[in-house]
């Protein structure tokens, strides 16, 4: 049902021989889905049978709306390219995506719930090195690590990720089981509860 409504109104067609990047994040500078785009427009180039399979889902809206179906349109990748806009069904479109790309400049990113969104549904993350994605991802386990804006680096690891489905299964049992045991409510009251007592017992 997903796949055909982004078909019919995105002109984005999801198959099963897709390869599908998600990104979900409002599209403003800080976010950098610029990044993505340029990537995908990378990997046309280097492998042209790449242009029916890759497929990417922005998903949310803002500033850099304009400028991002502009550029889309430059690189002659519109079809592969579905602005989604804001939405209330993020869980379903974690379960048709790949990847899930975190492109934020350095520095800007904390603790990304959308992160723990994703990758507690299962979905291998390729993240910048922003502020709070090393305490989430696991480089290499989990999903990748890269340096903002080295859309290089982010080809060899989509690229890695979508010729290797068996490492996309161990990150996304690794990523299934990581998150709840670590970020689940009840770890993050019992440790905010010990900082606290160790900061009473300093004083």
């Amino acid at each position: 049902i997903i796949r055909k409504e982004i078909a019919q109104n995105h002109g984005v067609i999801i198959d099963d021989n897709s390869f599908v990047l998600g990104n979900v994040a409002s599209l403003k500078p800080e976010k950098n889905q610029k990044m993505i785009l340029e990537a995908v427009k990378l990997l046309n180039d280097k492998y042209p049978g790449n242009k029916k399979n890759i497929k990417v889902l922005l998903v949310g809206d803002g500033p850099d709306r304009v400028m991002l179906k502009s550029l889309a349109s430059k690189y002659g990748i519109e079809k592969q390219v579905a602005f989604l806009g804001v939405r209330d069904d993020v869980p379903k479109l974690f379960s048709i995506m790949d990847v899930m790309i975190l492109s934020s400049v350095s520095f800007h990113e904390g603790l990304s719930n959308v992160l723990l969104e994703a990758m507690s549904s299962g979905v291998p993350v390729i993240a910048t090195n922003s502020v709070g994605t090393s305490e989430v991802v696991k480089d290499g386990k989990t999903g990748f690590i890269i340096q903002a804006g080295d859309v290089d680096k982010l080809c060899k690891k989509i690229q890695i990720l979508q010729r290797n489905p068996e490492i996309r299964e161990q990150m996304s049992y690794y990523s299934s089981q990581y998150i709840p045991s670590r970020f689940s409510i009840n770890n993050m009251v019992n440790g905010y509860e010990s900082l606290y007592i160790k900061t009473l017992e300093r004083k």
